[in-house]
């Protein structure tokens, strides 16, 4: 009875133990929503990350309103992004560095949000979301 009894408490008690993950795990990119917080119409909306060319589009974002694209995780590395918009005739330009987004450390998933502005003001904030 002792022999299977030491196996099964084993098993619940490890059952119990949190599911943390190794700190060495790099932060992964789950969600990016853009927000535009004038009161136009932002055309052409386009997030490029600079070293794989991967894009993010968004035909039409109207006032107040967002776009967002969720996929699979994937790391977070140092990289710089191209955004490009426009309003009417305006069309705006920012590089928005990895050194600019403030993560915490322990964040293991997250998502950005990317606000634009009418007078051509890109923010952009990571927020947990594991």
């Amino acid at each position: 009875m002792i022999k299977f009894l030491a196996p099964f408490v084993f098993l619940v008690l490890s059952g119990c133990t949190p599911n943390v993950q190794p700190t060495n795990t790099p932060t992964e990119l789950d969600q990016i929503t853009v927000t535009n917080l004038s009161n136009q119409t932002l055309t052409s909306v386009r997030i490029e990350v600079l070293s794989t060319r991967s894009k993010i589009i968004c035909q039409q974002v109207g006032p107040n309103g967002f776009c967002a694209f969720r996929f699979k995780a994937r790391p977070l590395r140092g990289e710089t992004a191209q955004i490009d918009w426009q309003i009417g005739d305006q069309k705006w330009h920012e590089l928005i560095s990895a050194k600019d987004v403030g993560i915490s450390k322990g964040w293991y998933q997250v998502k950005l949000n990317l606000t634009l502005t009418a007078d051509g003001q890109a923010k952009i904030i990571a927020v947990e979301s594991n």
